[in-house]
């Protein structure tokens, strides 16, 4: 991975995971808590994400070839999520792939009272953080680097985005009252339209795969004919 490649992981996966997006969010479910807890509850969601980001950049290749799906199609999958939550963003919608905000605090508002740090797990690292088009990002980009050596690189770019992801989340009362919702707004605004454009490249890299694929079908075809004539 060259640096150029590395910036463009990083810049892709901080503007899925959207840490000023979700500070709102998090500041909602934690609010009734206490700050040694909400302190708690934000290591444990970049804790988990991270670990989910593990997995899925050590099996998520496996997990493709285990269901026969082609990593191009993924490409075209994967770009077609991202590009909606780019949209979405880019409306101020709440994303759907992420899941419904209110329907979320709602089951971390009933969670909290029981287990505080159960929202640690769900909903904020799943799916607000580490939600499909994350997971599609991270899988993606362990194809491209299935060496140990790659897969190591991707899981330290993984730690640090968690730690960012953190710093958002133990901070976000501050974050929120220097931005305001007007800020987090922009800035929300100018990750939907990184989002849309990274899923464009995606969907593109997607159908030149499949059209080499395909091409390569062909002329594979096309010389079992002209043996079987030959014959």
């Amino acid at each position: 991975m060259n640096k150029q490649m590395l910036i463009t992981y990083f810049t892709t996966m901080f503007a899925i995971t959207n840490p000023l997006g979700n500070t709102g969010i998090f500041i909602g479910l934690t609010s009734s808590l206490s700050t040694k807890q909400q302190r708690k509850v934000a290591l444990q969601s970049a804790f988990a994400s991270f670990v989910i980001f593990l997995v899925v950049t050590l099996f998520g290749k496996e997990i493709l070839d285990l269901f026969g799906i082609q990593i191009y199609a993924f490409h075209i999958a994967g770009g077609l999520i991202i590009l909606v939550m780019g949209m979405h963003m880019l409306q101020s919608k709440k994303e759907s792939v992420h899941g419904d905000a209110s329907d979320e605090a709602d089951h971390g508002g009933a969670a909290s009272e029981h287990n505080p740090e159960s929202i640690a797990v769900v909903p904020m690292a799943l799916p607000l953080i580490a939600g499909p088009g994350a997971m599609t990002s991270v899988i993606i980009q362990a194809a491209k680097m299935p060496t140990l050596a790659g897969k190591l690189l991707i899981m330290g770019v993984n730690a640090g985005l968690c730690v960012v992801i953190a710093f958002f989340l133990l901070f976000s009362s501050c974050i929120k009252r220097c931005l305001g919702d007007a800020g987090i707004r922009v800035v929300t605004k100018v990750m939907g339209m990184i989002l849309v454009a990274m899923a464009i490249m995606m969907i593109g890299d997607g159908l030149s795969g499949m059209t080499a694929d395909v091409l390569d079908d062909l002329l594979k075809g096309g010389v079992i004919n002209a043996i079987a004539h030959s014959s």
